[in-house]
């Protein structure tokens, strides 16, 4: 037996993995500020997320005070789903797209629509974490700066190229939406097998 399989036998009160629609969708927490924390505490725990006390300041629409954390990435629970913010390796996405519960309920950058990270859903980043864009973009950016002079200095801290590879960057998600626990567990397994927890 897998441990995603281990996972949801024993977390979640099911036998089987097949299946097509979300695993489980999670308590929507909106507004819920008697027990959202001790939930948030309860999923990062049986995910293998490490607690992050006061990460969260209460005021928001989920009212918590608690997120999570695994490396470099964080994790901010949302009314029935999480939010993770970091940097992922296209090849660790690609990994969690193939999954049949990744591919429906860990959404790349949010997209309901559940398109592959490959669909231009990644971001090219150099090893100093600057982006790298499109040359035309820099056009645009000189362009509108002739007006907007925000744009010449916004474009300050971008790389541009249309060979992003050839100056070392390399294909990176930057932020997710999780829709079940067991998507989340998927996720955080991931991370850890390719070492991106530390």
């Amino acid at each position: 037996m897998s441990n995603q399989d281990e996972f949801v036998k024993r977390v979640l009160g099911m036998s089987d993995r097949g299946m097509s629609d979300k695993a489980i969708t999670m308590i929507n927490l909106a507004g819920n500020k008697e027990s959202c924390d001790r939930i948030i505490r309860q999923e990062l725990t049986r995910c293998g997320i490490e607690i992050v006390e006061g990460g969260a300041d209460g005021n928001g629409e989920v009212p918590a005070t608690v997120t999570g954390k695994l490396g470099n990435l964080t994790f901010t629970r949302a009314w029935y789903y999480w939010v993770v913010k970091g940097n992922v390796p296209i090849e660790v996405a690609r990994e969690l797209y193939a999954d049949v519960v990744g591919k429906t309920d860990i959404r790349v950058n949010g997209n309901c629509v559940c398109p592959s990270p490959d669909d231009r859903q990644f971001q090219w980043l150099l090893p100093n974490s600057r982006q790298v864009i499109p040359l035309a973009q820099k056009t645009e950016f000189e362009h509108y700066g002739k007006t907007v002079p925000y744009m010449l200095e916004a474009m300050k801290k971008y790389d541009f190229s249309d060979d992003p590879a050839s100056l070392g960057a390399k294909q990176y998600i930057d932020s997710y939406h999780i829709d079940s626990e067991l998507g989340l567990y998927i996720f955080a397994q991931a991370i850890k097998k390719h070492g991106l927890d530390k």
